[in-house]
């Protein structure tokens, strides 16, 4: 059987990804993506500092035990600042997007730190069942790795305060890290019917 993708055009303006069905003699492909990235930045320069005050709390149980090979907080953490960001966040969501409906809601489902170290690193992966994932820079020094959107190969520059928002579906990852002390908070957000169900049981 030919591979999925036949002529020279298709393959030009496709990336392989890995080996698919091999038996069949097909390989799966992923497209470059063509889907809004947001990029802002909070209105005020002194949140990142205060959230990165927050952290003096935290306790890390999943360090290097997902695809974050860094030290990482729980996957719904809560912290002081989290209120005036999420409220942030939603305005930001509805100035891009539109406001959702009053039959759906947006659920800040999972909300986590993860401090990187020198030589520190994220697998390649994306949030599948989220609508959107975020990640914003509360500190980043110099040496600090970009965030890169795997397929598309863009590098997105690590700056404290700035807040990438994208679809859940896209595949992500940070190369190695060259400080200390690179500090991101990073969450998924669902749309849910009202009262209907939630993403993960806590």
């Amino acid at each position: 059987m030919p591979a999925i993708f036949k002529t020279p055009e298709q393959l030009q303006e496709l990336e392989p990804v890995q080996p698919w069905e091999k038996d069949r003699g097909q390989k799966e492909f992923t497209a470059k993506e063509d889907v809004p990235i947001v990029i802002d930045y909070f209105p005020d320069t002194k949140l990142p500092g205060l959230i990165l005050a927050d952290l003096f709390p935290q306790k890390w149980p999943n360090t290097r035990l997902t695809n974050v090979n860094a030290e990482m907080t729980e996957w719904n953490c809560k912290f002081p600042r989290r209120a005036p960001f999420q409220r942030w966040l939603r305005y930001v969501i509805e100035k891009r997007f539109g406001a959702c409906s009053n039959e759906h809601n947006l659920n800040f489902v999972e909300m986590w730190f993860a401090r990187y170290g020198k030589g520190d690193y994220t697998k390649v992966h994306n949030h599948i069942k989220a609508l959107y994932s975020f990640v914003f820079f509360v500190n980043a020094p110099e040496g600090s790795s970009p965030l890169v959107l795997t397929s598309s190969k863009t590098e997105i520059e690590a700056e404290a305060g700035k807040l990438v928002l994208f679809p859940g579906c896209i595949y992500h990852h940070v190369p190695e890290n060259n400080c200390e002390n690179r500090v991101v908070l990073a969450g998924n957000i669902i749309s849910v019917l009202t009262n209907s169900f939630e993403y993960r049981e806590q």
